[in-house]
């Protein structure tokens, strides 16, 4: 199992406490079981005290599973079945203080942890990034879980699960993604008839100018779009797409939550050389 860290608190169960000093290395089921006894966090801060953005550094996502999206018992998630979902990917689980007790009035379910290493991350929004890609991927993460300085309670008897594999959760998602992008492309391979060319064109150098910017790349994957138009479209009409999108993507990139190319690269490819701004 890839050895990640946490930082304890203390304490357990105060709501309060935003200081985590002590350091615990996670090597084994017994070291987490220990360690989730002790309410915790998941990445090391300045002064240890836990803030959004104060994240010195971190080499583990954990992300916190309700089964609060469903009131049907067949899909409610398990440990086994996260670990069949992310195939290869080596994670840890452990039950919450909450684990198959009723909350808000709703009946008892499985509630856990999932510790998943990373390779080392130094940015607050890079690591919240990463959070909620998992979360937009399955929806069954808490979508409410996803900040850079979340702390998790801790619980007096963890049951905890090991699933050793190959694979760290950032080479899976970025082989997912690309499997995404190539599937996305194959279905968007038809051709685009008369009366469809200048709206589905439009949209879809939108979304490729989001995520590559202004680049030869968008520029070649909107050239090679608009090559599916039967007939073809006029070249006036084509090359008054392109910058009416330019102005379309420079109105997005204004809003705070926008995640620039290059961050959404940081946040998708393996291993970069340095994950600070």
């Amino acid at each position: 199992m890839t050895t990640f860290i946490l930082f304890t608190a203390a304490t357990s169960g105060l709501v309060s406490n935003t200081h985590y000093p002590n350091q615990a290395t996670i090597t084994d089921a017994a070291g987490l079981e220990a360690t989730a006894r002790f309410d915790h966090v998941a990445a090391e801060y300045q002064g240890g005290q836990r803030s959004t953005h104060g994240l010195v550094t971190s080499n583990c996502l954990v992300m916190d599973i309700d089964n609060d999206y469903t009131e049907n018992p067949e899909d409610w998630v398990t440990p086994q079945h996260l670990a069949d979902l992310l195939t290869d990917v080596e994670l840890m689980t452990a039950t919450s203080r909450n684990h198959n007790t009723s909350k808000h009035g709703t009946p008892p379910r499985p509630r856990f942890h999932v510790y998943l290493p990373i390779d080392p991350v130094t940015y607050p929004a890079t690591y919240a990034g990463l959070k909620k890609s998992r979360a937009d991927r399955f929806t069954f993460f808490d979508a409410g879980a996803l900040d850079a300085a979340r702390f998790l309670y801790g619980h007096p008897a963890p049951q905890v699960e090991v699933f050793t594999s190959s694979m760290l959760v950032d080479e899976w998602m970025t082989r997912q993604a690309e499997t995404d992008v190539f599937a996305a492309f194959d279905a968007a391979t038809l051709t685009i008839g008369e009366g469809n060319r200048n709206a589905t064109l439009s949209r879809f150098v939108g979304r490729v100018l989001i995520r590559y910017g202004d680049t030869e790349q968008a520029r070649t994957l909107f050239d090679r779009k608009a090559a599916l138009c039967d007939p073809p479209l006029p070249t006036p009409e084509l090359e008054a797409i392109w910058p009416s999108a330019l102005r379309f993507a420079g109105r997005i990139a204004k809003d705070p939550t926008y995640a620039k190319p290059a961050v959404y690269q940081e946040l998708t490819s393996l291993k970069p050389d340095d994950y600070t701004d």
